[in-house]
């Protein structure tokens, strides 16, 4: 991924979790992820893989195609995390850890 689409597939995951009412642990555990990397991938540090993304949309009950075109609608309409910290106060607004 580059970083436009790292940035699309951290708002994506934010958002879901956010609707999921799960923390960023409870969705790691669920999709069996280290913490320290699921961190990085919902903070656009680090793009994510194949095998991660099928386990978080596992954990997020959907199919990764789905997970995939959505990150794509957030790319081609520039609905993307602007910057970490940026995410950082959005989750603050949201509520979300």
């Amino acid at each position: 991924m580059d970083g436009l689409t790292d940035r699309a597939f951290a708002a994506e995951l934010l958002a879901r979790r956010g609707r999921a009412g799960l923390s960023q642990p409870e969705l790691a555990e669920l999709a069996g992820i280290k913490i320290r990397t699921y961190r990085r991938l919902e903070q656009a540090e680090r793009g994510c893989n194949l095998d991660e993304l099928a386990r978080l949309a596992g954990a997020l009950g959907t199919h990764m195609t789905e997970l995939a075109y959505a990150i794509e609608q957030r790319v081609k309409t520039g609905a993307v995390l602007p910057s970490s910290r940026a995410a950082d106060e959005w989750r603050g607004a949201l509520g979300i850890d």
